[in-house]
């Protein structure tokens, strides 16, 4: 059985993921979060990190499918009480993706602390000192720690890097744990070498659909750049 963040399957179809979330706390409902993860389990897709690990991502259109404003409201109903939210507003503040980690790791009671106009999707994925700052003195503490480590922990599944025509990507730094949509059998690992002692390397990959718009055709080599170090650039 494979660990949250692990995968065996592979990208060139809809991979089926055996998922064993992180250990839900005492409040959170195991028959909700059970029923996300047999729907995460149908519909991730593989990708790969920054490291060249072989990473499962939920592309955000299908989280937009799952979450309809009664599948959010039964989820906020769940015993053992309600939890007090609004499934407009989570949606209404873009606040799927940051609902759908909370769900998978067993905190759905903590969106009431991300329920601000300073938090969306758009802050994903959070840094080691971010969070949100509206926070009530009653939920900090221990349990709100854990749940930010768990939290940034298991964001990068869901919160892939997406690549739009109408985005430029070029330049951009990423951290080694984004998970890229790359189908991982595409890759070919181009060598050129500018002098004795400098050699550049470059992959060429095919992006999976679900997180790109880019067209995936034959184009001209890139310029080769001088190899940089282990961070990711693309």
């Amino acid at each position: 059985m494979a660990e949250p963040g692990e995968s065996s399957a592979s990208s060139s179809q809809a991979p089926v993921l055996t998922m064993t979330p992180p250990v839900a706390h005492s409040t959170a409902s195991p028959g909700t979060n059970a029923a996300f993860i047999g729907f995460l389990s149908s519909s991730a897709s593989t990708g790969s990190n920054g490291l060249e690990r072989e990473e499962w991502y939920i592309a955000f259109e299908k989280l937009e499918d799952h979450w309809t404003e009664a599948v959010i409201e039964a989820h906020l109903s769940a015993p053992p009480e309600r939890i007090p939210a609004s499934a407009a507003r989570i949606l209404q503040l873009n606040l799927i993706r940051v609902w759908s980690i909370l769900v998978y790791i067993g905190y759905p009671e903590c969106i009431v602390s991300f329920i601000t106009p300073l938090w969306d999707d758009y802050n994903l994925p959070m840094d080691p000192s971010g969070g949100p700052s509206a926070v009530g003195p009653s939920l900090r503490g221990p349990d709100f720690e854990k749940m930010l480590a768990k939290f940034r922990k298991f964001q990068w599944h869901f919160a892939p890097v997406c690549f739009q025509t109408a985005r430029i990507m070029d330049g951009r730094r990423l951290d080694d744990r984004c998970i890229l949509p790359i189908d991982s059998k595409s890759i070919e690992t181009l060598t050129s070498p500018i002098d004795r002692f400098t050699t550049t390397v470059v992959r060429r990959v095919r992006l999976n659909r679900d997180c790109s718009d880019l067209p995936n055709v034959s184009m001209p080599p890139a310029p080769l750049l001088p190899s940089r170090p282990p961070s990711l650039l693309v």
